[in-house]
Parts: C-alpha cells; structure tokens; sequence
C-alpha cells in the first residue's frame, strides 16, 4: 500500500500542529483506549478552526448508502437475445442479495474503448435505449450517475459534452474516475443540481461541491477509523469498495461506523469479483449477526428475523465457451491446418478485464504499472481440428453479395454496415458484430477460426479480426480478437490494444450491445473444417 493510502496518526495534546490531518483519507483510532478522550478533542479542534463553504448538495445524496457500479452489458441489466436493458430484473438481484441499491452507476466504456476512434461520449450516444433505462431506474425511486473517464483525451469538449449527456439522458450525478475533484469548468457546465461523485478523498477545498466520493481501499486502523471527509462535513456521502477483495466485512464496518455507504461492484470491468454469502448480507441490515458483522434489526411485531449465512466462500462464476459449429464449405485461398496436439503461445496486455478466466487481481489494493498494461505471455495446450483457414478477411463487396443474396437485416440494425468505414470494394469489411459475421460465414457453409486456429494460420490481417471463442460466466460474455488495424488510435495507456500485431497477441472484448461491437476497426475471415485429416 502507498504511504498515502495509510491511516493517518492523530497528533495528541493541546499544543499540536493539526495540519497533517487535512490530507488524511483516514483518522487512525488511537491503539490506547486511554487516549481516545485527547484522540476526539483533537479531532474536534481541526474540525472547528477549519473553514468550510456551506455545501451545495442535492438533498437525495445524503441517504445514499448503497451505490452499484454496474457494467452496462452485465447479463443481470442486458438481456442480449433481445437487444434490451431489463432494469427490473437488475433491481430485484440488487434487492435479493444485497437488500437494494440507492443509486447506479453505469459504466459503459473502459476497456472497450480505443478499439477504434469513438470517444467515450460516442460511446452513450451510440447506446440505443439509454435514456429508457435511465428513466426505468429513476421510476424506481433509484438515482442514476454516468461514469466519465477524464483520462480518455481528445475528442469533444469534455465539460460541456458531458453537461448536454447528463441534461440529456435525465441523469443524477457523474461519477468521476479517477479524479479527487471535478473542477470548477466542470460544475459550472453541470449546474448545481448534478450530484459529483470523485475517486478518493475529496481536497477540503472540494467539499462543498462535492457531494459524494467513493473510497478505493482506504487503509483503516485495527478498529474503523474516522473518515476525514464526513469528519469535516456530515452532509457528505462517501461510499467504501475494496473491489478486488474476497472479504468485504471491512467496508460495512467502517460504513457503520462513520454513517456513510458502501459501493457494490461485482462486475468490475467483467472479472467477476462477487460477494460471499455473509458479506452479502451486511448492507442488507437485517438478522443475526454473526462474526465480524454489523446490522440494524428491523422485524414485525412477533416476527422472526432470518439468520444470516456464515458462509464466506467466494462464489465462483466458471467460464463456459460457446462451442464452434462444424462446416465443411470452400473458405478459397487457405492455409491448411493439421489436426492435433497445439500448444501456441499467447501474448497479451495485462487489462482489469482479465484474460481467459478469474479476476487478474485478488484482495489487491489497486493494480498499478508494471503489473497492469504489461504484456504478459501464456501458454496454452490443447488440439486443433483439420481444418483452413482463408488467407485474406471477407470484403465489401462479398458482404454485399451476401445481403443482397441472403435478404440479411441484423435484429438491431445500429452502426450496421456504418459508413464511417472504408467503404472501397476489395477492402475488409468492418461495422459488423460477431453475429454478423457468423451470419455470413453459415450462408456461405463456413465457420469463423477459433483464436487457436486463426493463430497458427498466422494470416495477414489489416483489422482486429472475430474469431469463435466466445465465452460466458453468467454476467459478461466475452470473445477473442486477433490481427489488428492498420491504423492507430492514441491517447491514453488505458485505451484497447491497437494497430497490427503479432499473430500470438489476443485482445479480450467485452461483448455489447451490437452498436457498440460494430466498429470500423473489425472485421472478420472465415474458416472450414476438413473431412479428411492431412
């Protein structure tokens, strides 16, 4: 843990200099209880010699306790048969298992985005239904904050895009990732009414226009501590996630403490990192109490609580592949694969949305570089069938012939077939999701390449091409990229791989909505298998 990120020691005595405990995140409780007297009076002197800007809150943020941050195609808010957000069945796993949810945050972008030149405010406005959901949610007595990632540069004005999103889409408040404080170019364009919510502790000078912020692993003391924002102003709404943790008992302890909230996140970025069973029941408020558990017991009368679960088992999510069709069509010109024992290796970018399976980070504080963005090699075992794999990705043109031969019109049309492509005949078509493109590949008694098989044909490619790997546990679905485009999309280290790479490099996307697939950067080849082995 960095030394910021430690609890801060309270000076004692009357005649101590106070200062340090302005950029605290956490007030150390004293290790002496004999100490706690002078530990209080301390606390109380900086409090009352600090100058503090009356606050400008909007009202519903000082009972937000429980905040969501939720991944925008998780499987519990995107139903992805029928292309729609179903808010009720989200709500009411928020309520089963978590005993319900003030406010949602929806995350739409990272690691998506810098897959191609779509900046994060595209992004929204490339979402169908967006607005819908965020009004589905509000009906609900939930409050909904957008998330902005200040780190994605370039594109539109950021301030004012955001402002004309929020006002948009009906939105609460923005969720600041990243940023300890928005800035005043930032409230001034959102107006006083959005609620700002920012990454860490909130600078003093901050506070009063600031409602909320969310703590990511504050370093606290063997008893809870005091957090130095609500110390310094009670009207504040802070929200505790240690994200990575499979023990979650620390959050609502320190919560309980200090009259503040807790941040539910178990779908970070799509690693599955969800809640056992007994912590699950902590924001809940309601039971016994077992070990290390807070609660307030509320019942009818001559009612009987339910007994909370001691269970801390972390529940585990396994990966399941959607298995690759047989098809025995002519993918042409094909580099011809043996069948048989394969053992490539892969290289890919350490991303908080994991690789082939399981968090990439547990009970961690946060990642950090080297040990994210790093490239990273596996090895794989496994076999391959007899089968080709076409040397060059399918075309305008051929993708033409296919609509125009087939009558193919995608079940949500958005981005299909978009015309901020290259649009020239020969060129690989792009703007088109995977179903997309397994639509062609069965019109054509073809199959796409699996990642493997894509790999050890290592053809020329001049787009991130699809390949049939995709997998799901349950609440992200997930498939494989290779090759790359030709061109380049700077920024930010955060962004999606880009550019052409080496056949053993893969790229992890998170599947979407097929608006946000659809992109310029991808395209797509096929393959077929071989009756006869070589």
């Amino acid at each position: 843990m960095r030394p910021e990120d430690r609890p801060t020691r309270v000076p004692l005595g009357d005649g101590a200099d106070l200062s340090v405990l302005g950029t605290a995140k956490i007030f150390a409780a004293p290790d002496d209880p004999g100490d706690r007297p002078a530990w209080r009076a301390a606390l109380t002197r900086w409090r009352d010699r600090a100058v503090r800007p009356a606050p400008q809150y909007p009202a519903w943020t000082r009972g937000c306790f429980a905040v969501c941050v939720a991944w925008l195609w998780d499987e519990t808010l995107y139903d992805a048969a029928r292309g729609v957000f179903t808010p009720g069945e989200f709500l009411r796993h928020g309520v089963r298992e978590f005993g319900g949810y003030d406010a949602v945050v929806l995350w739409h972008a990272y690691p998506v985005i810098g897959l191609d030149g779509r900046d994060q405010f595209r992004f929204y406005r490339d979402v169908p239904g967006l607005a819908e959901l965020v009004a589905a949610l509000r009906r609900r007595g939930v409050r909904v904050l957008l998330d902005y990632n200040p780190w994605a540069a370039g594109g539109e004005p950021h301030a004012e895009t955001l402002a004309a999103l929020v006002a948009g889409l009906g939105a609460d408040g923005v969720f600041l990732d990243t940023m300890r404080e928005g800035g005043p170019a930032l409230r001034a364009a959102l107006g006083p009414g959005v609620a700002l919510e920012s990454e860490s502790a909130v600078p003093l000078g901050g506070v009063g226009s600031h409602a909320m912020s969310w703590a990511q692993w504050f370093g606290d003391s063997a008893a809870p501590g005091v957090l130095r924002t609500k110390w310094y102003e009670r009207r504040h709404m802070l929200h505790h996630t240690r994200r990575w943790h499979r023990d979650h008992s620390a959050e609502p302890h320190s919560a309980w403490m200090n009259g503040c909230g807790v941040l539910v996140w178990e779908n970070v970025f799509g690693s599955w990192v969800g809640w056992n069973a007994r912590d699950r029941a902590l924001p809940g408020g309601y039971g016994s109490v077992p070990a290390r558990g807070v609660a307030a017991v509320v019942t009818e009368p001559g009612g009987t609580p339910p007994r909370w679960s001691d269970d801390t088992a972390f529940p585990a999510r396994p990966l399941t592949r959607v298995p690759a069709p047989v098809a025995y069509g002519d993918p042409g010109p094909a580099v011809r694969l043996a069948p048989g024992l394969h053992e490539p290796t892969v290289t890919h970018r350490v991303r908080e949305c994991g690789f082939d399976g399981g968090a990439p980070y547990v009970d961690a504080w946060k990642p950090l570089p080297p040990g994210l963005h790093a490239i990273r090699t596996v090895r794989r075992r496994g076999r391959l069938r007899a089968a080709a794999v076409a040397v060059r990705e399918v075309t305008n043109a051929e993708y033409e012939t296919f609509v125009q031969a087939s009558g193919y019109v995608p079940r949500h049309l958005g981005r299909f077939l978009d015309r901020d492509r290259d649009t020239l005949p020969d060129a690989a078509v792009t703007c088109v999701d995977l179903d997309d493109a397994r639509a062609y590949a069965a019109w054509a008694g073809l199959r796409l390449p699996t990642e493997d098989e894509w790999q050890a044909a290592a053809p020329r490619a001049t787009v991130w091409n699809w390949t049939e790997s995709e997998h799901t546990d349950g609440r992200t679905r997930s498939v494989f990229l290779k090759g790359g485009p030709e061109r380049a999309v700077t920024g930010s280290e955060w962004y999606a791989d880009d550019g052409v790479r080496t056949p053993e490099h893969t790229l992890k996307l998170l599947r979407a909505h097929p608006a946000i697939e659809r992109s310029a950067a991808i395209g797509f080849r096929c393959a077929a298998d071989l009756e006869e082995p070589l």
